[in-house]
């Protein structure tokens, strides 16, 4: 276990499953950013999330996990072995969030701590006052969020004196982290990566 991080974070969206953006203001500010609108010419891909989205809201059974990362379900129990406390911090509703998570076939059970809209949205870094009263001894920068918005995870992270590692996994990829001045060591590929970073204290600096 590496002694400078204790809490392991992740978003949801991005992270555990495929999706453009929860939040259609927040893909767009990043685009805008970019200059670029790559993510409307998938537009299979994105009707398929958007109907996930009319099902979870109703609450209806849908079928298929064409949406879940590679390695992301393994990365819990697999960190919660090696003594980390694993936490959510998502802009999901919790409602929406266990509809996805029981689709897929995610335990939030393991889980030792979910944030979720209902308390706080990101990018305010308050998002991260649950984790931080619960885990008082716990200090900003030995908590680190793995996240995949720049609008959303950076910026919150950022502002809360929080290690961020940014993922290239879903829509935002390691050119356009980049060209939003995400430096290069906070970029990762997979969540698979998680395990050498973080038996590397060097390469989590803040």
């Amino acid at each position: 276990m590496n002694p400078e991080i204790k809490i392991v974070l992740f978003d949801f969206d991005g992270v555990f499953r495929l999706f453009f953006t929860l939040h259609l203001w927040l893909y767009l500010k990043t685009a805008y950013r970019l200059g670029i609108w790559k993510s409307f010419k998938k537009i299979p891909l994105i009707s398929y999330l958007l109907i996930q989205e009319l099902f979870a809201h109703t609450a209806l059974p849908l079928p298929g996990k064409k949406d879940l990362i590679p390695g992301a379900i393994e990365i819990i129990p697999h960190l919660k072995s090696r003594g980390y406390i694993v936490g959510m911090v998502t802009n999901r509703r919790l409602k929406i969030l266990k509809w996805h998570a029981q689709r897929l076939g995610l335990n939030l059970d393991l889980l030792d701590a979910i944030v979720t809209q209902e308390q706080f949205k990101k990018p305010d870094p308050r998002v991260f006052e649950p984790i931080f009263k619960k885990w008082r001894n716990i200090s900003p920068n030995q908590i680190l969020l793995v996240g995949d918005s720049y609008e959303a995870d950076f910026m919150a992270a950022q502002a809360a004196g929080v290690k961020i590692r940014m993922i290239t996994s879903s829509y935002m990829k390691r050119d356009d982290l980049l060209k939003l001045g995400v430096p290069k060591e906070k970029i990762i590929d997979s969540v698979t990566e998680l395990d050498s970073l973080l038996f590397e204290p060097v390469l989590l600096k803040m």
